[in-house]
């Protein structure tokens, strides 16, 4: 498991709008942290996970141009991360959201990460 990927993946969604990067504890919610990333916060890390994700996916579904199988697998991470009965599970999908869709359509310049 990879808290810090966890980490780094809500601080970047939550400065993605900002357009500065936040630091830790610096979301509304205050979920941008390792420490949440634990097996008795599973509910509090699906949460954030799901809503970093949302928060990226708007981003990219709003820039236009996706076809339809792309949009539907964008679409579809929430949902696998509510389904995922663990931390090994959330941790494998940040990781391939990481690897699969922020590495494609977000760039990171200054700590700041933003649209390519």
């Amino acid at each position: 498991m990879k808290p810090k990927k966890y980490e780094d993946l809500l601080r970047a969604a939550f400065g993605l709008s900002a357009g500065k990067e936040i630091g830790r504890w610096g979301d509304p919610a205050r979920l941008a942290n390792t420490d949440v990333f634990s097996k008795g916060n599973l509910s509090s890390v699906k949460i954030g996970t799901g809503y970093a994700i949302e928060i990226f996916n708007d981003a990219i579904i709003n820039k236009g141009g996706l076809d339809d199988p792309e949009h539907d697998r964008l679409e579809a991470f929430p949902e696998r991360v509510l389904s995922s009965a663990d931390l090994a599970g959330i941790s494998a999908l940040i990781e391939e959201y990481d690897q699969t869709v922020v590495d494609k359509y977000f760039e990171y310049k200054e700590g700041v990460c933003s649209p390519k």
